[in-house]
């Protein structure tokens, strides 16, 4: 196992792959490829589906995928070394961007299935080895599962490690605009609205909300929380509780209800879908 954890600790960190991690997150707003961008991780057809269920088994599934990258992966048929900027999730998600801005060993893990299981992790900074960013990892995720109340059939999936997927590259989807609804107090109709979405420079996430005018709204999330300026009052600050559902398309689908300081009410759904409303009821 000690030749599997070094093999693990240095592929792909050489050669065309890549001579080390990137030390900043992607601009998605660049109009061309960044640095990052070029830089390149490996994936292969037939990536494993290794998932955690609790604590107990993160160190069998970081040996599975351990096994994965040290054997099958440098040796599979049809092994590519694709540029970030063809990776979404890991471009434009902030989980992503997190992943990416570490250097190796560095580990993301997400819920699976990830339509019901709402957490996603990245290693924390300083992993020895690439079996201990994956168990890290692993573990921070499933403690978001936990503290969110998930479905009892979730776990956590390896999505990626170093330089290497560990999913398949349709796992690696992210739509940056999705569909809102936006209900404010008083009147009690929803506004249809896009959100569109990127990594925000302290580690959380940029939205703009927008219908066909322009930009109606901006909300910042981190973590739990979440913090709404209007365009028509950028002076007033609603906040409140993220309610997450699951993954759609790689972005977060959640429900909020934001309170300003004089107690009105917002209520906001991001990236829903009818299945959501119908768990809400």
């Amino acid at each position: 196992m000690s030749r599997i954890i070094q093999v693990v600790s240095t592929i792909f960190l050489v050669g065309t792959v890549m001579a080390c991690a990137p030390k900043t997150a992607p601009d998605p707003r660049l109009s061309g490829p960044s640095v990052v961008d070029l830089n390149r991780m490996a994936s292969a057809p037939g990536a494993p589906t290794i998932i955690s269920r609790s604590p107990g088994d993160t160190a069998a599934a970081t040996n599975l995928a351990a096994r994965y990258l040290g054997g099958r992966l440098p040796e599979a048929r049809g092994l590519r070394f694709l540029e970030i900027s063809a990776i979404p999730y890991l471009r434009r998600s902030p989980e992503g961007a997190a992943f990416l801005n570490l250097k190796s060993p560095r580990a993301l893990a997400r819920g699976a299935p990830a339509e019901i299981c709402p957490a996603a992790a990245t290693s924390s900074a300083g992993a020895e080895t690439a079996i201990g960013a994956m168990e890290d990892a692993l573990n921070q995720c499933l403690g978001q599962l936990s503290a969110r109340g998930a479905n009892t059939s979730c776990g956590c999936r390896v999505m990626a490690v170093d330089n290497a997927l560990v999913a398949s590259r349709r796992d690696f989807v992210f739509a940056p605009g999705v569909s809102a609804f936006m209900i404010r107090s008083g009147t009690g109709e929803a506004e249809r609205l896009i959100a569109e979405s990127e990594p925000a420079p302290n580690g959380g996430e940029s939205v703009v909300l927008r219908n066909a005018s322009g930009a109606v709204a901006v909300l910042g999330l981190k973590g739990g929380d979440a913090e709404l300026r209007l365009r028509s009052a950028p002076t007033v600050i609603w906040r409140g509780p993220r309610e997450f559902f699951g993954y759609r398309r790689g972005r977060l689908s959640e429900r909020m209800v934001l309170t300003s300081d004089d107690r009105k009410i917002i209520r906001l759904l991001i990236g829903v879908e009818n299945r959501d409303a119908v768990a809400a009821k």
